[in-house]
């Protein structure tokens, strides 16, 4: 090294710095794209969550709606809750969709899947029960229209 003319270990000198300077540009990039994909991946994730409680949301309201008019009396709530109901039913399809739509881990997807399973079950017997409750007021209207004289 010592051999060498000043011209050439400035050249060196030179190339090694610009050698180092473009590894770092590498890595700089590297690192900017996996900080892309992470914040790609949190937005996301917060885009599930917010999803996830609208759905969650609307299911205890509409849960809770259920469960009063089985026990009440008569079919009053029915009457009451009925088109609300409908409404919050409507807007959980829409939310239940999207979230299937940009889930993409196969653990949550599955998961979100069972959920849509239970919901099924659920509206099922929500729906005997509010046609029970229904039923039970066309009875109820029937009696009275017979056994006035």
């Amino acid at each position: 090294m010592n051999n060498l003319k000043i011209s050439t270990k400035l050249n060196l000198g030179f190339t090694l710095v610009i050698a180092v300077f473009l590894l770092l540009a590498g890595v700089t990039a590297w690192r900017v794209d996996k900080a892309s994909e992470a914040t790609e991946r949190m937005q996301l994730s917060a885009e599930l969550l917010k999803l996830a409680g609208a759905w969650q949301g609307d299911v205890r309201q509409n849960s809770a709606r259920s469960l009063a008019v089985a026990y009440s009396e008569g079919s009053a709530l029915l009457d009451f809750f009925k088109e609300s109901m409908v409404a919050t039913t409507q807007s959980t399809n829409v939310v239940q969709k999207a979230f299937l739509e940009k889930v993409r881990d196969p653990e949550s997807r599955k998961r979100a899947d069972n959920v849509g399973e239970v919901r099924k079950v659920w509206l099922t017997t929500r729906d005997q029960v509010n046609a029970m409750k229904a039923m039970s007021k066309r009875s109820r209207n029937l009696c009275k229209t017979n056994s006035s004289p």
